[in-house]
């Protein structure tokens, strides 16, 4: 049978009306196919429970063996279940089966009972009416988030609000004309893996996939007599996991072994794995040390990373080279480290990168690298050359300085943004104002907030949300905004509270220190969970930590839910008796004290500068 596209939406009522193991039997392949990737628990919990235990697996792709080899395992199952499975007259086991409701959810602990938070936009409107009819002080019950999450920096299923960086480069591109002569004797530092993502790998062996990236390699760097290629490295315990996980690496292909003439099926699926990525980088070093390919280079030189080591390349050998190992994660950073080293020999660097984060490091460290900085941006004929040291001029050292923790707070990779508020208008508020400048340089220059750096953030948030105002607390701001609104306002449309926004500075200040610490081979980085914003779940994997504190103050947590089990009496009923109506977080669902509203279908609020990646 040809393969079969599944969505979410039709999963369960696919396997509720099929026999699975029928279904299985039947099918070649089956694969999703969906405009997101598929890390959520409610799938996983799906296929733990329907599929058999042979057919479960890291991926999505399944093929079967013969009729007549499944008959034979078949025979041999059920003869097995039959002499040590369960007995007829055993008690079956409450499943508890999960539903999309499920998907995100916080368990809280209020006084005198336990209670499951769902991720509902309806729940912060429902914490408000609560609020508002025990008479309680809305001063103090908006300095929670009122929620599982901080609707202005998380969505629904639990990710980070984004918004698209490359708004805050082209904004700063426009401030200078493109360059147009640069020294041809110069060093090309090439994003490997940037380089590798645009390319079509498809039907590709392995080896002639490594002769590809070579020739492309040598290609960026055309002109240059030193080319280095420079890869990220993948750790266990890493900020960039949630990122990486809303890119797809729970659906790549791992590879136990890579060999030059295996070829590639599923070349997407093969990228989104950070094992085989790892694996890809090992196979790419040896290959391309072979003399063979070293011939290609002529009178070039070339740099590969491996791991934390680093290889040179000439068409007459090869080598380690110690002043480049480093134990640094991502190739943002790493190439600020190879150009520190090729401004030795070499008075023009050329760096190969689209990612913004790269533009915002080369600004910050133009004055410290002894060479003349360009960025080459854009593929094809949209190719762009910009000069650090004229753009940097523009800005002022002042700006560039501060640039770092302003744009990790303000949204990158491994931090979230802040619902609807822009870069751009991040950027110019800086810009207007000393005190802010001065915070936002000070963040990430230790691994700790300082008080004042706090409080001056917090004032700028409240100026971000409302450019005229004198006040500077964000609790207070919440509370200004929710009653200039008469309480007609969505959660996602107010400022975190100080709780949630302590914990989103404690995570950009993580970041820009990293960044800061670019030349530096071996940086004292200390582990994120160890009070920088993040924590460590039950699977000892890293979440981030969205507040410190309780989600909302406990009178309103014991009133938010009843435990009405067949029907929701006003003799009985908690919700009834304090004139409040059922909702998503009540036991019993759809009583006739329910509210009866939509669905609320919580989406990405879009930036106000309408930043788009390339």
């Amino acid at each position: 049978m040809a393969a079969t596209h599944l969505t979410p939406s039709t999963l369960t009522c696919l396997l509720l009306a099929s026999n699975v193991m029928s279904l299985a039997s039947q099918l070649s392949v089956i694969y999703w196919k969906m405009t997101g990737p598929i890390h959520s628990p409610m799938i996983r919990h799906v296929f733990s429970v329907y599929l058999p235990e042979r057919l479960r697996g890291r991926t999505f792709l399944m093929t079967y063996s013969t009729p007549c080899k499944r008959g034979k395992r078949r025979i041999k199952a059920s003869r097995k279940r039959l002499k040590e499975g369960t007995g007829f007259y055993d008690t079956v086991k409450k499943l508890n089966l999960k539903t999309f409701g499920k998907i995100k959810q916080k368990v809280v602990k209020a006084t005198n009972k336990e209670i499951v938070l769902r991720a509902d936009r309806q729940l912060f409107a429902t914490m408000i009416l609560i609020a508002k009819t025990r008479n309680l002080d809305m001063q103090l019950v908006l300095c929670h988030p009122l929620g599982p999450l901080p609707w202005s920096l998380a969505n629904v299923d639990g990710s980070m609000k984004k918004t698209n960086k490359v708004a805050l480069a082209k904004h700063m591109e426009g401030l200078v004309e493109p360059a147009d002569n640069v020294d041809k004797r110069s060093a090309t530092i090439i994003d490997a893996m940037a380089l590798i993502q645009k390319m079509h790998g498809e039907n590709d062996t392995f080896e002639e996939l490594s002769d590809r990236i070579l020739a492309a390699a040598l290609h960026a760097g055309q002109g240059s007599e030193r080319i280095d290629v420079v890869f990220d490295t993948y750790t266990e315990e890493s900020i960039k996991a949630a990122e990486r996980v809303n890119r797809g690496s729970n659906e790549g292909i791992s590879f136990s072994e890579i060999r030059p003439a295996h070829k590639i099926m599923n070349w997407r699926r093969l990228l989104a794995c950070s094992q085989t990525k790892e694996k890809l980088v090992v196979f790419l070093a040896e290959s391309w040390k072979h003399e063979t390919n070293r011939e290609k280079l002529g009178n070039r030189t070339l740099y590969i990373t491996c791991g934390e080591k680093c290889l040179v390349l000439t068409r007459d050998r090869w080598k380690l080279v110690q002043a480049l190992e480093c134990s640094h994660e991502e190739a943002d950073t790493r190439m600020f480290l190879h150009a520190k080293h090729a401004a030795t020999h070499y008075k023009t660097i050329i760096l190969v990168a689209d990612d913004t984060d790269v533009l915002i490091i080369s600004l910050h460290l133009s004055r410290t690298i002894d060479s003349q900085l360009f960025i080459r941006r854009g593929t094809k004929v949209r190719v762009r050359m910009i000069d650090v040291g004229k753009l940097a001029a523009v800005l002022g050292s002042g700006v560039c300085s501060a640039l770092p923790g302003l744009h990790a707070w303000s949204g990158c990779d491994t931090v979230s943004a802040l619902a609807s508020q822009g870069k751009i208008k991040a950027l110019k508020l800086v810009q207007a104002n000393d005190l802010y400048l001065q915070a936002f340089t000070d963040l990430g220059s230790s691994w700790n907030v300082p008080t004042d750096v706090f409080n001056s953030i917090q004032a700028f948030t409240c100026q971000l949300y409302a450019r005229n105002t004198k006040i500077v607390g964000a609790n207070s701001l919440r509370y200004h905004m929710f009653c200039a609104k008469k309480g007609q306002i969505e959660s996602g449309q107010l400022p975190p509270c100080e709780d949630s926004l302590m914990q989103h500075t404690l995570r950009a200040n993580y970041q820009a220190a990293i960044w800061r610490r670019s030349l530096e081979n071996l940086p004292d980085v200390p582990a994120p969970s160890a009070g920088h914003g993040w924590e460590l779940d039950d699977g000892n994997s890293l979440k981030i930590r969205w507040m410190a504190g309780l989600p909302a103050p406990d009178v309103v947590l014991n009133l938010i839910s009843c435990t009405c089990r067949r029907t929701c009496r006003p003799s009985d009923c908690s919700c009834i008796l304090n004139g409040l109506k059922c909702t998503v977080v009540c036991k019993l669902q759809g009583c006739s004290n329910m509210v009866q509203d939509d669905a609320i279908v919580a989406q990405d609020a879009n930036d106000s500068d309408g930043d788009s990646d390339d």
